[in-house]
């Protein structure tokens, strides 16, 4: 049984990666967890895990520490390396290290076991390169994935020499294969880019890099002309599957990893294109902070629309936000899949709040498989459409109930509110707003006010910028020691207990 070592600070992280890798159908891994770089690194030389998986920051001693001091007991483990900071250097220490991968938080299930998959594919086939005999095609395997993966030490002596510095690299990426190409197909695609090189004699190297299908060719640099004749040569192997091909180029057989990400980082792109075609990465092959679009004024105003009835308008808001992720396109698709989740789910808090009951939140399987921009978009009007149809069926109590909390959520810090003056605003008797609310909601009207300003009360207290003993006149109650009981009883603790 593999050992996979999981080395990050924060438990829940640890955990989090744990549960992924049991749930996940990949094999079984003898899983060990460390909470620091120096656990991490004692832990590792006595254990020996063939995987290891390890945050970049970490106090006392960080990731990228704990694998210098590794590498040459542990010649062999591959490393996957997570953090929340985007920054190039790190990323370039990474490969430093013969990184198999860089992934950034918050982690994407899906695309960290694509690369515990892609790091075990390797394992294996250095393995299977140390043992005799191998035959061409194995050893060319092997040859391809140490280049991918930078492990230019371990290629045969004869592959060294044609890939001397000074001739350049170019590494293709055609993504978005589904089923994934059988080796023979792999094979075919090789001598079809050498017949499109000739006369030339370029060292050509084809195999699969995870989900993707990557090529390697060291010749001449290429022009934009062969380098386009070549995207074509790859696109017209896989004809009726819509694939993506992107390139990245290196200088000299250690850059290719940065090569590589440069041109997965473009992968993503395809998500947003409705056709196949070829793209040629920017400079810096890095893909940016993506925006943030559903921001707290897009859901506010997303609720306004909702409580105004206004569908189309509804429909346009939604598609105009999300088309801002697609100019300029700097985003994954796994981000544009949770943009829509967030906007899916705002629509539906505030369809509930109009007293619809079957708004329930979206969760993250009925967007994972969503194949294409499009398709996102699809699915979020097809979502704000149905509860749009449904909420016109609601009953004029339902209306009623909604109205109430909507006057309570905006007047909960007036120390004057009243059971009595919220009625005449509704154009409700006194008793017949009270009955009606428990009715509907299963609590008074008092104690959803309470929860209102108790749950307020909660959110000033988290900033410490505001001091205990006015957080209670802010949401309504000028008694500093009634508004601590009432603290008390909502949450158990005293206001002073909640903010330590």
């Amino acid at each position: 049984m593999p050992k996979l070592l999981i080395v990050d600070d924060e438990a829940w992280v640890r955990e989090g990666i744990a549960q992924i890798l049991r749930r996940s159908g990949l094999g079984a891994f003898d899983i060990l967890l460390a909470a620091s770089g120096r656990e991490g690194l004692a832990l590792a030389e006595r254990e020996r895990p063939e995987i290891i998986i390890s945050d970049v920051r970490m106090p006392q001693m960080n990731g990228l520490d704990m694998a210098r001091a590794l590498i040459e007991k542990l010649p062999e483990s591959k490393f996957i390396f997570i953090s929340a900071y985007s920054e190039i250097d790190y990323y370039r220490a990474a490969m430093k290290l013969r990184a198999v991968s860089f992934v950034e938080k918050p982690i994407v299930p899906e695309e960290l076991l694509a690369e515990v998959a892609r790091a075990v594919e390797l394992y294996a086939a250095e393995r299977r390169f140390s043992a005799a005999p191998l035959s061409d095609a194995e050893r060319e395997e092997i040859a391809f994935l140490s280049l991918l993966h930078g492990a230019v030490d371990s290629l045969p002596d004869p592959l060294r020499e044609r890939l001397r510095p000074g001739r350049p690299i170019a590494v293709f990426v055609v993504g978005r294969l589904q089923p994934l190409p059988p080796p023979a197909k792999i094979l075919a695609l090789r001598d079809a880019l050498l017949r499109a090189m000739e006369p030339e004699k370029p060292l050509c190297l084809c195999g699969m890099d995870g989900r993707n299908c990557a090529a390697l060719v060291a010749c001449a640099p290429l022009t934009d002309a062969r380098r386009q004749s070549l995207a074509q040569v790859l696109l017209a192997a896989f004809p009726g599957e819509r694939p993506f091909v992107t390139w990245g180029e290196a200088d000299r057989p250690d850059a290719v990893p940065r090569a590589l990400e440069s041109a997965l980082a473009q992968q993503s792109h395809a998500f947003f294109h409705p056709q196949s075609h070829f793209y040629a990465p920017r400079d810096d092959g890095i893909i940016h902070s993506a925006p943030n679009i559903c921001t707290p004024a897009f859901a506010a105003e997303l609720a306004r629309l909702i409580e105004q009835r206004q569908l189309d308008r509804t429909i346009r808001f939604l598609r105009e936000g999300l088309q801002r992720l697609r100019e300029p396109a700097e985003c994954s698709p796994e981000h544009a899949r949770m943009t829509v989740l967030r906007m899916v789910n705002a629509a539906a808090e505030s369809f509930a709040r109009v007293g619809l009951k079957g708004a329930a939140a979206t969760g993250w399987a009925e967007v994972a498989e969503l194949p294409s921009f499009a398709a996102l978009l699809d699915f979020a009007e097809r979502a704000v459409r149905a509860w749009f149809d449904a909420a016109q069926s609601l009953d004029e109590s339902g209306r009623c109930v909604y109205q109430i909390k909507c006057e309570i959520e905006r007047d909960y810090a007036d120390p004057s509110f009243s059971v009595a003056r919220l009625a005449e605003r509704v154009h409700l008797s006194e008793s017949y707003a009270g009955n009606l609310f428990k009715r509907r909601t299963g609590m008074t009207i008092g104690a959803y006010l309470n929860a209102v300003r108790m749950e307020r009360a909660k959110e000033l207290l988290n900033d410490p910028a505001n001091k205990v003993a006015e957080v209670g006149q802010r949401v309504g109650i000028e008694n500093t020691d009634y508004f601590a009981r009432r603290f008390k009883q909502y949450t158990g603790k005293t206001p002073s207990e909640y903010r330590r």
